[in-house]
């Protein structure tokens, strides 16, 4: 019984020991667990301050995006507009332009068939001019002729009225 006993105080001793390395490594196990468990935690608290603040970004980077784009939309829009006012614009012009080509031909047209019907009356009172003064020439030589005949008969007139 005695020995009984001994092996059986020192089977609780080893136990004891064992319990107790048991209990210290559970303990450690324990500590870094609280740690591990501990900085887990901080390092989970940490990303969901940083998704927080993404997702604060992401939203402002949306709002901004959305501005941008009805801004673009808006810009798009007046240049579209401004565009098609100026083609329009442009269209007017060109009718214009080419009224007015139409218009310049037209006179230019005009002014040359006047300019040469002026050209071609000066030169038939030009040639008018001429044939006026040949016939005032021949006029003069015939008065001439007809004053010295006259001068002639005159003078045989009075000679003969003094004889």
């Amino acid at each position: 019984a005695e020995e009984k006993a001994k092996e059986t105080s020192e089977e609780f001793a080893v136990l004891q020991k064992e319990l107790s390395f048991a209990r210290k490594e559970k303990a450690k196990t324990e500590a870094v667990e609280k740690e591990m468990t501990s900085k887990a935690e901080e390092k989970a608290k940490m990303i969901a301050e940083e998704l927080e603040a993404l997702e604060k970004e992401l939203s402002v980077a949306k709002k901004e995006k959305a501005k941008a784009e009805a801004s673009v939309k808006e810009m798009t829009s007046k240049a579209e507009e401004k565009a098609k006012e100026t083609s329009e614009e442009f269209a007017v012009l060109q009718k214009e332009l080419s009224f007015a080509r139409k218009e310049k031909a037209k006179t230019e047209a005009v002014e040359k068939e006047m300019t040469s019907k002026a050209e071609e009356k000066a030169k038939m009172i030009a040639e008018e001019l001429e044939a006026l003064e040949k016939e005032l020439s021949v006029a003069k030589k015939e008065k001439a002729k007809a004053e010295a005949s006259v001068k002639e008969m005159t003078s045989k007139a009075e000679e003969k009225a003094k004889e």
